[in-house]
């Protein structure tokens, strides 16, 4: 792996927050709202970035982390442009009045055209070709003798702000909102979909056949008097992205993080047990399309392994009772996504227990809504799905003593996303299981540093006919701009899942065999968590 500095190109003189002190010294710290406000492209090797918060356009060098303003145009002027490209000399912008106009490298106007409908993004690729988004739809010009020619248009999914880089055939589209990369050929064939390592692209260049996205740059920082927002600091980051074929489907893969993962339980209540030995079982994590584990080690107990992922503990008396103990795991992750190869048939074998399904009370009518009348499997599944992302927003809920309550009041974390969305899939006879474990803080930027993730996280896995696993986000991913929602970790996941467990909804991770009717609160109090990024690939 490579060092994780070598990958991010910080981008200085730019920042972005709304953060505002007042004359008597108190801070006014509203929330947060990412902003779109640099717009990046290459011509002759070199970056060129626009600025429309303080009307600034500047190149940027990579490897010094130099910028250098350009004067050629007025700050207001700059101000107004909402998009901004540069090739051959010209200078090309999109303008809040849905006005493009073209400059030479003088800043004398070369053609002004005005346009009914907003531009979202537009490119070049190398031969000349001109490529525009307008409300989702595609159009490519094609360069023919000397004449632009409309040679296809095209509708591609998405919710956030784009970027636009075509090269060799294909066109890669950015999603600020669902953090996806897709790449389109010019006919509107789907070839590539691709989860960014971080949140917020906003932007792409290629660099000597390197890939680069530029993101919003989404950071905690803590000031004086230790209070804390959030700002953005752009950076540019290379892509890495890895495809392969598994079963029938095209796996798709972007940059590899190491981490070491700690899981820690703390004694609490020794006193309520007293007969020994105890024999404890802690889950361990297992490989899995999107992690691979490489070492695991246990922490203030031995340990032995059973049934190939559980780690066995044996207490023999009271005075061998340790403060805390878990294991360390060293794993590797990577975001993932799958595109089916052939139509998908989905599994209709119950996954569920019949404890489960009374848990739930999947077979209350109250549920029947989530019926679909739709014959193809994943579009059943995304139905569903958006059905729930319309209705619930994310916020813990103190309240709600069963589901139905839930869903009335319309709020809930990733585990009511979860048994929401299996009670769903329950009712169209599709199957599915929960995931649980925890996440790394995906917006954090940082080298060897620790995070202590306080909660848990749980997501869902659906079977096809050869029972083979897909993963499907179930609350992280609840985004919708204008009715149009996030499918960016539809059939994926992003890097930053850890999977302990998978099966049963609501799982212990660690559990008595030799005292079946304990219950782990009975003993330990909340486990800790930690993570720490080692590196990057």
């Amino acid at each position: 792996m490579n060092s994780l500095k070598k990958n991010y190109y910080f981008i200085p003189l730019n920042k972005y927050d709304t953060v505002q002190e007042l004359p008597d010294g108190s801070i006014v710290v509203p929330p947060h709202v990412k902003q779109r406000y640099l717009f990046a492209c290459e011509d002759d090797g070199k970056v060129y970035i626009l600025n429309n918060m303080n009307g600034s356009l500047f190149t940027y060098l990579f490897n010094s982390q130099e910028v250098h303003y350009i004067f050629t145009f007025a700050p207001e002027f700059l101000k107004n442009q909402i998009y901004f490209t540069k090739r051959n000399h010209l200078y090309y912008f999109f303008d809040i009045n849905n006005i493009f106009r073209i400059f030479d490298d003088k800043g004398q106007l070369f053609s002004e055209l005005p346009y009914a409908t907003p531009w979202q993004a537009f490119c070049f690729d190398e031969k000349g070709n001109f490529i525009v988004l307008e409300n989702w739809n595609v159009k490519v010009w094609i360069m023919n003798k000397g004449e632009f020619q409309l040679y296809k248009t095209f509708s591609i999914d998405g919710i956030g702000h784009t970027s636009l880089l075509a090269k060799d055939g294909s066109i890669f589209i950015t999603d600020s909102e669902e953090n996806i990369l897709r790449a389109y050929s010019y006919d509107g064939v789907l070839k590539l979909e691709a989860i960014t390592p971080h949140i917020d692209p906003i932007g792409q260049v290629i660099l000597e056949d390197k890939h680069y996205i530029l993101y919003g740059g989404l950071w905690n920082e803590v000031s004086y008097e230790n209070r804390c927002w959030q700002e953005q600091k752009p950076f540019f980051h290379r892509i890495y992205i890895h495809e392969e074929t598994v079963q029938s489907y095209k796996l798709v893969s972007t940059n590899s993080f190491l981490i070491d993962f700690y899981y820690e339980e703390h004694i609490k209540y020794p006193e309520n047990v007293d007969h020994f030995p105890w024999v404890i079982r802690m889950k361990l994590p297992q490989d899995d399309h999107h992690q691979k584990i490489l070492d695991v080690k246990p922490l203030g107990l031995p340990y032995r392994i059973v049934n190939d992922h559980f780690a066995e503990f044996i207490i023999n008396s009271k005075e061998e009772l340790p403060p805390a103990f878990g294991f360390k795991a060293t794993i590797e992750l990577k975001s993932v996504k799958f595109i089916p190869c052939v139509p998908v048939k989905l599994s209709q074998e119950i996954k569920l227990s019949l404890h489960e399904i009374e848990e739930l009370d999947a077979d209350c009518e109250y549920f029947n809504f989530f019926k679909v009348n739709e014959d193809e499997h994943l579009e059943k599944v995304n139905l569903i799905r958006e059905k729930i992302f319309k209705k619930i927003s994310y916020k813990i809920n103190r309240n709600a003593c069963n589901f139905k309550e839930v869903w009335e009041q319309g709020y809930g974390t990733c585990g009511d996303y979860t048994s929401l969305l299996l009670i769903g899939l329950y009712k169209n006879n599709i199957s599915a299981q929960s995931a649980t474990g925890y996440k790394v803080h995906r917006f954090y930027f940082g080298h060897q540093i620790t995070q202590s993730v306080y909660y848990n996280h749980t997501w869902i896995e659906t079977f096809d006919q050869n029972n083979f696993h897909l993963p499907i986000e179930t609350s992280s991913d609840d985004k919708e701009v204008n009715h149009r929602f996030s499918k960016g970790q539809f059939l994926g996941l992003d890097w930053t899942h850890v999977k302990l467990y998978s099966g049963k909804v609501y799982p212990n991770f660690i559990w008595f065999p030799s005292h079946p009717t304990l219950h782990p609160f009975d003993v330990f109090g909340h486990p800790l968590v930690f993570i720490t990024i080692l590196d990057e690939e």
